[in-house]
């Protein structure tokens, strides 16, 4: 099952090793790449990249919770999560995974903060 795999590239992306080497960020997002941040700031591959090399230590001590993927199509994967950290606020969090190549890459993530009405 390929669920793992992404589901450890996605642990992979929030850890400084990978954040600060532009290398390996540039095999994993994808040459169409968007991200929705918790403000709402669309972000390209190339802003992300440039951000992510010049602060890469913006994440401390990720924890990923309520891990759920699912097949989109061929190749494509869905990951949703909550991420929890010490430094910022949980969020729940979506990326789409697609296989290029046998190379699993980002597509698309958004990350929204929790909400902390009694719905959730």
């Amino acid at each position: 099952m390929h669920h793992h795999v992404v589901v450890e590239l996605e642990a992979e992306l929030l850890t400084v090793g990978c954040r600060s080497d532009r290398k390996r960020l540039e095999k994993l997002l994808h040459s169409a790449f968007e991200e929705i941040g918790a403000s709402g700031t669309l972000w390209t591959r190339q802003s992300t990249i440039e951000h992510l090399v010049n602060e890469p230590d913006t994440i401390h001590n990720p924890v990923l919770s309520d891990v759920n993927t699912f097949d989109i199509a061929t190749n494509t994967v869905l990951v949703t999560y909550v991420l929890s950290t010490t430094n910022r606020a949980t969020s729940r969090r979506s990326s789409l995974w697609l296989r290029m190549h046998d190379n699993w890459q980002l597509r698309f993530h958004q990350g929204t903060p929790k909400s902390q009405l009694s719905g959730e």
